[in-house]
């Protein structure tokens, strides 16, 4: 073990390959010593990293007991940063590319561990050839792409302007992200209405919330906030009634535009990959794809 809490494994021979095949399993026995060896893959990835650390942080509060957290190596550096549990498999390579003795034992660990009930959420390309080489049968839960911003482009103007919600928008504001997450989640969003608005008003105190107003009426809102030195838009949502009327391009755009030239940052958010309408409206504001994350349940 090293002096920073990491344990070195050593080498691992894969029987696919023969005796010539090595790479280096880095294990960790926490998540401070997992974060400091990443440290400058999750800063200049904050984006394509987040999902790893929302699991981290349910780690963090004891909400996930059995973990494994541990590194792909080759020649010392790390190629896919992995975190394990009972039902998830998070896979994050720091290359484009990654090397075949790399995958070759991540497959290796991998493989007995593929059953019904797993879910595994990682790049997209490397998740298909992980499933396909352990010949696993799989649903499709979120199929995304991660999108940044560095500089907004000019979009054609709407009604309305964009405003700071008031005391008396939150009941209102509520039943939207409520109505929001029904959207997104189906029967899975089982969204308290005094829950929800416990958590609007923390937003509201945290200006985490924004809104189109057309004609005093609410028609868009946008929920945003800063994390590190990103803009995160964890999302937009507009009233079924007022779509198609550019109310939500131009509360994004706005919103996006002035975050990014007073406080000097990026801005990012997450998409579905095969929207190409909604996807097409983030690329004519700036956005651009960096990264392609699948998530799938093993079947």
């Amino acid at each position: 073990m090293s002096a920073d809490g990491t344990q070195n494994t050593g080498t691992a021979e894969s029987p696919d390959v023969g005796s010539n095949f090595m790479a280096t399993l880095q294990t960790f026995e926490g998540i401070e010593q997992f974060v400091f060896e990443n440290q400058t893959d999750l800063k200049n990835n904050y984006l394509i990293f987040r999902q790893l650390l929302s699991f981290l942080g349910h780690i963090n509060q004891g909400k996930i007991e059995d973990h494994k957290l541990f590194n792909i190596n080759e020649n010392g550096i790390p190629e896919i940063i992995c975190l394990q549990t009972k039902l998830h498999l998070l896979l994050i390579p720091i290359k484009k590319e990654v090397s075949s003795k790399a995958y070759e034992l991540l497959k290796s660990i991998i493989k007995p561990n593929i059953s019904t009930g797993v879910e595994i959420l990682g790049e997209r390309t490397l998740v298909l050839k992980i499933i396909k080489d352990c010949n696993a049968q799989f649903n499709v839960i979120k199929d995304r792409l991660f999108c940044e911003c560095e500089k907004t482009m000019g979009i054609r103007d709407c009604e309305g302007s964009l405003q700071i919600p008031m005391l008396e928008d939150i009941e209102e504001i509520t039943e939207m992200e409520i109505s929001y997450h029904k959207e997104e989640y189906g029967d899975k969003s089982n969204c308290d209405f005094q829950e929800t608005k416990k958590l609007v008003e923390k937003k509201f105190e945290n200006q985490s919330i924004l809104l189109w107003k057309n004609k005093s009426k609410i028609v868009s809102l946008i929920n945003a906030n800063i994390e590190g030195d990103l803009f995160y838009i964890n999302h937009i949502y507009t009233k079924p009634t007022e779509r198609k009327k550019g109310f939500g391009t131009n509360l994004l755009q706005k919103v996006t535009s002035k975050i990014i030239d007073s406080d000097k940052i990026k801005a990012g958010l997450v998409s579905q990959r095969l929207d190409s309408a909604t996807n097409k409206i983030f690329n004519d504001i700036g956005f651009a794809p960096i990264y392609e994350m699948l998530d799938v349940e093993i079947s």
